[in-house]
């Protein structure tokens, strides 16, 4: 399991994770998904947000940035 999931992991509440609450209704989940180069950020990384074509996206969408992990 990589470090960011295992993080992810201890930050939800118990027996919830990321995927369960975008199935409730909530946010796709805490990724930027970069539209022109198919490149995920996640929450905590320089581009989350800042690129000038993208998305908020969940974890399977895209490749994971080279930095965060995304």
């Amino acid at each position: 399991m990589p470090p960011w999931e295992f993080r992810e992991l201890k930050r939800a509440p118990a027996g919830a994770t990321v995927d369960d609450e975008a199935a409730a209704g909530g946010s796709p989940g805490r990724f930027w998904l970069n539209t022109s180069s198919n490149v995920r950020h996640n929450e905590r990384c320089r581009w989350f947000g800042k690129t000038k074509r993208g998305r908020l996206g969940g974890p399977g969408e895209g490749k994971a940035c080279g930095e965060c992990g995304g």
